[in-house]
């Protein structure tokens, strides 16, 4: 018998401590050392909210059967862990965006040429529009919606799995380009500055690996 709710919970567990170190080491530099707290870092802060919440539901949804084949399971936890398991792909989407607005606000901090603040707008309102809509299309993937959690997923009342597909490896494919594209800014926004070589290769450096870590 399968049984990967282990495998969830181990991975919830071990997000849930990196994502706390990380912004909390963040907010105590930004805050307690430089005395210096902007919108970046209060939607980082919302952001942390929101994946604390996703993956609290997450944990949920495991003790309660996710990673099991549901037929394994006694009807009323299968039905608790569907309930959680939606409301977890819902908190996915929103923390996802705040953190890219969070980068993006961020970058345009540090952004001075046009081009630059441009492409970055671009990419904050492109994550809000295509992540409002997958989070819509998320939230009433079923008419009823509780019919995601009473009956399955795969109704007749929800929708098709081909078409959700479809629309998921789009916006997948959308959301890794925006991924990419805050990766690599940092080149064009720091190679510009007036540093030499070395540090500009260094600055890049931690932007890129911050940003990817956050991602």
């Amino acid at each position: 018998m399968e049984n990967r709710s282990g495998e969830v919970l181990a991975v919830a567990g071990l997000f849930f401590a990196l994502t706390w170190l990380t912004v909390g080491l963040r907010v105590y530099v930004r805050a307690g050392m430089l005395k210096i707290f902007g919108k970046d870092d209060w939607t980082m802060v919302v952001t942390l909210v929101l994946f604390t919440v996703y993956l609290v539901f997450q944990i949920v949804a495991a003790v309660y059967g996710t990673g099991r084949h549901i037929w394994d399971l006694e009807r009323r936890r299968a039905r608790t862990a569907l309930i959680f398991w939606y409301l977890c792909e819902l908190f996915y989407v929103l923390s996802n965006c705040t953190l890219k607005i969070s980068l993006g606000i961020f970058y345009l901090r540090v952004a001075m040429q046009r081009w630059h603040i441009m492409c970055i707008k671009i990419l904050m309102l492109g994550t809000a529009f295509f992540g409002g809509c997958y989070f819509f299309m998320a939230m009433f993937q079923c008419i009823p919606i509780s019919e995601f959690w009473n009956v399955h997923p795969a109704t007749n009342k929800c929708i098709p799995k081909a078409p959700t597909t479809g629309i998921t490896y789009a916006l997948s494919a959308v959301n890794a380009f925006a991924d990419w594209a805050f990766g690599t800014l940092p080149i064009f926004i720091v190679w510009d500055l007036q540093m030499n070589i070395r540090t500009k290769i260094l600055v890049v450096s931690i932007l890129a690996f911050a940003e990817k870590t956050l991602v």
